[in-house]
């Protein structure tokens, strides 16, 4: 396991565990949609791959899988707060062709670095707008084919860069400590490892996923 993977991981998970301890003490008083804490989220990811060889660009279809993790809350003014998040998401995309189904799965653990500003509206449910970088740490891929009443699945997780960057930008409804979130991952690297065979020339090809998540999310 890379090094510098192992370190992240363990920097983002101090944040989360210590944003409740320390961000309290700083910042007693404030509404209820900015006390500190730490909580948990899960839902749905639809995301896609968008492949590019010279000027040629095509994208898959959309490909459902699901998230799960927690985060961190830590207020920096009345309206403006710190997310941290540590997640596992599914990535990845999808295509159909002469009646062959195909999936490409990318399993993901993510550090989104978020800042959040909530709209101070004098309402039960509070909105929100998100945004903020994104790290991911390719944790397997596979790929599946079916057709014919057949089917395979094959890992590939050679084929794919183990780091991911990019960069999520999202709205979201509060209602006490409850978070209902709305986000799209725009992904800003080359995700494929893959070396064009000789014959191809000098053509540059890469690969980029990106896709939205809907989550849930309950702050203690």
């Amino acid at each position: 396991m890379n090094k510098y993977w192992i370190v992240t991981l363990l920097l983002a998970c101090a944040v989360l565990f210590f944003s409740h301890k320390e961000a309290s003490a700083q910042f007693q008083g404030l509404e209820i949609n900015q006390t500190s804490g730490f909580g948990v989220k899960a839902g749905f990811t639809a995301y896609q791959i968008s492949s590019s060889l010279g000027s040629e660009t095509e994208s898959s279809d959309l490909r459902l899988g699901w998230t799960i993790g927690v985060f961190g809350h830590i207020p920096l003014t009345d309206a403006i707060s710190f997310q941290p998040e540590l997640l596992f998401a599914q990535k990845g995309g999808s295509g159909s062709e002469a009646g062959f189904n195909g999936e490409i799965i990318l399993n993901y653990i993510d550090v989104p670095l978020l800042v959040r500003y909530t709209f101070p509206i004098d309402a039960a449910v509070l909105p929100s707008v998100t945004g903020g970088p994104v790290v991911g740490f390719l944790a397997g891929a596979t790929g599946k084919a079916s057709g014919n009443g057949n089917s395979s699945s094959t890992d590939i997780s050679d084929a794919y860069k183990s780091v991911n960057f990019g960069l999520s930008l999202g709205v979201g409804l509060q209602l006490d400590r409850f978070n209902l979130d709305y986000r799209y991952e725009f992904g800003l690297a080359n995700i494929s490892d893959l070396d064009l065979p000789s014959d191809v020339g000098n053509v540059d090809f890469s690969q980029k996923n990106r896709g939205f998540t809907v989550s849930l999310g309950y702050r203690f």
